[in-house]
Order: structure tokens, then sequence, then C-alpha cells
């Protein structure tokens, strides 16, 4: 019963446990949070929500917040990088001139 007590209370498994479910959800809800224009509210809400949610459904929280911004925030974003670059690079000018 020692040995058990004691494998559960290492220190590599509590360092563990301390990153997954402490600092890894909240850095994690920030870099996502980056997917989202600057002046969308999906990005402030998604930084003070993460706190909401309870400690042992937060890592599974953000990886759905993670698929949220791929799919919502990640097109807009990169549409916006490529406008310009790849596509409407061309105007017409007036043609009386």
């Amino acid at each position: 019963m020692n040995d058990i007590l004691q494998s559960l209370l290492s220190w590599p498994l509590l360092m563990v446990a301390l990153a997954v479910y402490g600092f890894f959800p909240g850095l994690f809800a920030r870099l996502i949070s980056l997917a989202f224009h600057k002046e969308d509210p999906r990005r402030k809400e998604l930084q003070a929500e993460v706190y909401a949610v309870p400690r042992w459904e937060r890592p599974f929280w953000v990886l759905e917040q993670l698929e949220r911004a791929i799919s919502e925030a990640l097109p807009e974003r990169l549409y916006d990088a490529a406008d310009g670059r790849l596509f409407n690079r061309w105007t017409l000018g007036d043609g009386a001139a």
C-alpha cells in the first residue's frame, strides 16, 4: 500500500498534472485566441471563459475551442493575409483617362 501511495505522490506525476490541468489550458487558450481578429469579442470571451470551466474539464474544453478557432476564425485570417498578395491584386483604372 505504501508503494502505491508513494508512486501517486511522485514529483514527475505531480508536475505533469500541474502542467496539464493548471498551466497549459490557460496558455493554449491565449494562443488560440490569437486566431480571432483583435477587435473580435470572441477573443476576450475565450480568455475569460477558460477559468470559469471546471478544472477537470479544461483540457478538453480548450481542445474544443481549438476546433472552433480552426473552423471559424482561421479561414478569415488566412483570407485577410492573402488578400492583395494572391488575389485582388489588379484594379481597373478609369477607361476614359
